[in-house]
């Protein structure tokens, strides 16, 4: 069956609408950015297996996030199967829309948990390295934020109909009981925005109070904070909305924007969560030397750094060093207390060999154990353990 709205069109014009078409677009960035992110997600999986020894809860919430990326990219792929990225006018009939429309149902579901899933890893890998009590509650309370908003935004996409088939079969909307998902969506968006600022800006104020060279924090910052990138995509993404609720009668085409933003926002954020956790890897390929001292890191040990006057210096101090539990190394912020415990030579020696400087000086570096290193310098001079 043609739309019968074809009739009205001039031939010329006809053919030129026929020729526009952006599905290779949809499919292109979907299968482009949703690469990358499986790619990273893998070597930081196999970095953190095979090097660092140290799987968390927050590589598992990436892997599964990246499931969810997984579907959305092939429900996208089958958008334009069934008509995004060409104009409405030339849909053959009711089935295909449906079809269209399912599929837009079930990629933003995918896209919803997938960015939920991706926040709460960032933020539990933020837990991981900032262990004072005061930087913490700001991270529970944002995961706390994001865990609700995720639960509360795919709940209101999935049950937005009743019947939940009626979002894209249209023979039961007449009977069926739907809300109006445009003011949804920018809300979802608008939320989504701020959500991502929370997650990009909460380690700014701890870093930048660490007593380290300007160079030294810009360094970090811009490794933890790569999530910056995906704030500017969430903007882009609610200009799409825009453009769309704009042009009503031509969503398959007007609707290729929000779509690829889509994608690009959930890979790129999997990949800036991932990037982090791939130091080990990279000292390795530059030929330089990764051990973990510790082997396996038990869950609740962990070495404190105190900060001195020394610009860019930290002092450190070891937790219990009883036999069977193994020691990681996490940064910080000043003021943090410290159990006192004797290093031996050996240890003592390799902490002095770990002079942080800039990430480009790192390839060539020994290190002992995992990415919460990072943050820090060490001094060589010895010091007493303080309570």
């Amino acid at each position: 069956m043609t739309n019968p709205y074809l009739a009205h069109i001039p031939p010329e014009r006809l053919e030129a609408l026929r020729k526009e078409d952006q599905r290779p677009l949809i499919i292109g960035v979907a299968i482009s950015f949703t690469v990358l992110a499986f790619i990273s997600v893998v070597l930081r999986c196999f970095t953190r297996i095979k090097l660092s020894r140290n799987c968390g809860y927050e590589d598992g919430l990436i892997a599964l996030s990246m499931a969810f990326s997984a579907g959305m990219a092939a429900c996208q792929i089958m958008q334009a199967k069934y008509g995004a990225g060409i104009h409405s006018i030339f849909f053959t009939g009711l089935p295909q829309l449906m079809n269209y429309v399912k599929y837009i149902y079930f990629s933003v579901l995918a896209y919803r948990t997938s960015l939920c899933l991706t926040r709460v890893s960032i933020l539990l890998q933020y837990r991981r390295i900032f262990t004072l009590r005061e930087m913490r509650i700001p991270i529970y309370i944002i995961m706390g934020i994001c865990i609700g908003y995720g639960i509360a935004s795919v709940s209101v996409d999935a049950f937005g109909c009743r019947p939940i088939d009626a979002f894209w079969d249209f023979r039961k909307r007449p009977t069926a009981k739907c809300i109006d998902h445009v003011p949804v969506y920018y809300a979802n968006a608008g939320i989504n925005v701020l959500c991502d600022l929370l997650v990009a800006a909460l380690p700014v104020k701890s870093i930048w109070s660490l007593p380290l060279p300007i160079k030294q924090k810009a360094v970090v910052l811009g490794i933890l904070t790569l999530g910056w990138f995906v704030c500017v995509v969430s903007i882009l993404r609610l200009h799409s909305l825009v453009v769309l609720t704009d042009h009503p009668e031509d969503a398959s085409w007007y609707s290729v924007a929000s779509v690829y933003w889509m994608s690009v926002e959930t890979n790129l954020a999997i990949v800036c969560a991932s990037v982090p956790a791939l130091k080990p890897l990279v000292i390795s390929l530059g030929g330089g030397r990764y051990r973990n001292n510790s082997g396996i890191r038990e869950p609740g040990a962990s070495l404190p750094l105190r900060s001195h006057n020394s610009p860019g210096m930290m002092d450190v101090g070891a937790r219990d060093h009883s036999p069977g539990v193994a020691v990681d190394h996490i940064a910080e912020l000043p003021k943090a207390r410290r159990k006192s415990a004797p290093l031996d030579d050996e240890y003592h020696n390799e902490l002095r060999e770990q002079v942080w400087r800039t990430w480009d000086k790192q390839l060539n570096t020994e290190h002992t154990s995992e990415s919460q290193k990072d943050l820090v310098s060490v001094n060589e001079a010895h010091h007493p353990a303080h309570h």
